[in-house]
């Protein structure tokens, strides 16, 4: 056997990798915030290939796919680390990667525009809300679709923080941009 023969299998292995995780990525990200329930894009991408990797290489044990299933779990793994690192450390990357939480109902109003875009329905807000222990929309001051799929009820008297500020201001509000109290 030639010595380079495993090193260019590990090279293929690793760019198909790459190249499939940056198409998952884009996949999931397009498709939104309702795809994931509660696990971020690259959390999920992760751990599904990871197991899949890793069950291949059970099923068909042999060193050749014990080898190549460590390459690609071993690269996946540096992906994850290096995608954490990026959205930490960049803004711009972390809003290319993440989806931004979302104000599906506001003061008591349905926003269809949100709604359609998130694909969430009424009835999906009502049931948070009623899992809230709530009676009635005009209880509620917002409800967020958050960037993990999971939806947040915030309660009228939630409105202000204890330090005085908004409790999402990091979210996108009718009238106003994000970032805005």
């Amino acid at each position: 056997m030639d010595l380079a023969e495993p090193l260019v299998t590990a090279a293929s292995v690793a760019a198909g990798v790459v190249v499939i995780y940056v198409y998952v990525v884009v996949l999931l990200r397009v498709t939104g915030n309702r795809t994931l329930s509660s696990l971020r894009v690259f959390d999920f991408l992760v751990t599904v290939a990871m197991g899949t990797v890793i069950g291949t290489a059970a099923i068909q044990a042999s060193f050749d796919n014990i080898w190549r299933a460590g390459v690609a779990v071993t690269v996946l793994v540096l992906l994850q680390v290096f995608v954490a690192w990026l959205s930490t450390r960049y803004q711009v990357a972390e809003r290319v990667l993440t989806n931004a939480p979302r104000v599906v109902l506001y003061n008591g109003d349905y926003l269809e525009d949100e709604m359609r875009s998130a694909r969430v329905t009424k009835q999906e807000i009502d049931l948070k809300i009623r899992e809230q222990g709530i009676v009635g929309v005009e209880r509620v001051w917002a409800v967020v679709l958050e960037a993990n799929g999971e939806m947040s009820v915030l309660r009228r008297e939630a409105r202000q923080g204890i330090d005085g500020r908004t409790t999402i201001a990091s979210v996108s509000l009718p009238g106003r941009n994000r970032g805005q109290s």
